[in-house]
């Protein structure tokens, strides 16, 4: 018996409150009487912390857990015979709640949804086939989150002023941004970088935070820095950055603003969070100074 489920689009990208309609295909290369099969639709959340090991061992040791968030279920197979190379079709169709969380490929948080179908013969033995179903964030109308937002970083060097037009962003778009630097005293810079990280948590783990520097999405290989803080596992990572400005001196208020842009990856990778875990997005400047602390501005931003 094959097993194989199409939906009525197979690139459609769903949202919140749409309908998953498809059909599924049951064909046999001999005559095969069913006792009957059923499609399900799962929402499921996946958890990856490491643990350091007690033994000495450098290398963490990660451990996986999952939970499931939705699974709703419809009979559409009756009992019934398919003939030698003969297919039937058995359509379905479920409704995604309004406040459904929405894909996301995390690394130590994940959200997928599927469609899963079994099809079960009078002996007990059960085929089984699975696909992907993608849904969409809505970007969130809350009140005050449009307009203009400043982030201010006073310190006893300077204050830094970080400047977004919006807050709210797609995946593949750009945030536009710039950051004003006004130095209270004579102020030496050895460079100013923008960057955009992704900071994913889980409430599991033993309270550290992994800031990523490096990493290939291919291969799954990355070089981080671990560090204890935080709550449960953090993991940091640098998804875009620029260079604003070299080495520069600064004197005592005398201003000087960067304009910069930076591309959100599409990579369905959207702001979420839930009693399992989050992902939120941050947009920074940080300013180096020689044998000194950094200065630094960030802001978090929505991604959908």
């Amino acid at each position: 018996v094959n097993l194989r489920i199409s939906l009525e689009n197979e690139d459609a990208r769903y949202l919140p409150g749409d309908t998953v309609t498809g059909q599924l295909l049951v064909s046999a290369d001999r005559t095969v009487r069913l006792r009957g099969g059923s499609v399900y639709l799962v929402c499921r959340g996946f958890q990856a912390y490491d643990k350091a090991l007690e033994n000495g061992s450098r290398e963490p040791r990660f451990i996986h857990s999952s939970k499931e968030h939705l699974v709703e279920q419809a009979d559409v197979v009756p009992s019934t015979v398919v003939r030698r190379g003969g297919t039937l079709t058995f359509p379905f169709s479920f409704e995604l709640p309004l406040h459904a969380l929405p894909t996301h490929r995390g690394y130590v948080y994940s959200v997928l949804w599927t469609l899963h179908a079994v099809v079960r013969l009078p002996d007990g033995t059960e085929f089984k086939a699975r696909h992907e179903v993608q849904v969409e964030s809505i970007p969130p109308s809350i009140r005050g989150m449009e307009g203009e937002r400043q982030s201010l970083a006073p310190t006893q060097a300077c204050h830094m002023v970080l400047t977004l037009p919006t807050v709210l962003v797609g995946e593949g778009e750009r945030i536009n941004a710039q950051v004003r630097i006004t130095p209270i005293e004579s102020l030496s810079l050895t460079e100013v970088r923008a960057m955009l990280l992704r900071v994913e948590n889980v409430a599991a783990g033993d309270d550290h935070t992994v800031y990523v520097a490096e990493w290939n999405a291919d291969t799954g290989m990355f070089r981080g820095q671990r560090q204890p803080g935080g709550r449960g596992t953090t993991y940091v990572w640098l998804e875009s950055e620029a260079v604003l400005s070299g080495p520069v001196q600064l004197a005592a208020a005398e201003s000087v603003i960067h304009r910069f842009a930076l591309e959100v990856p599409n990579q369905w990778r959207p702001t979420v969070s839930d009693s399992e875990g989050s992902v939120v997005w941050k947009v920074g400047v940080v300013a180096t100074r020689p044998d000194q602390p950094d200065l630094r501005a960030f802001h978090e931003v929505v991604v959908h």
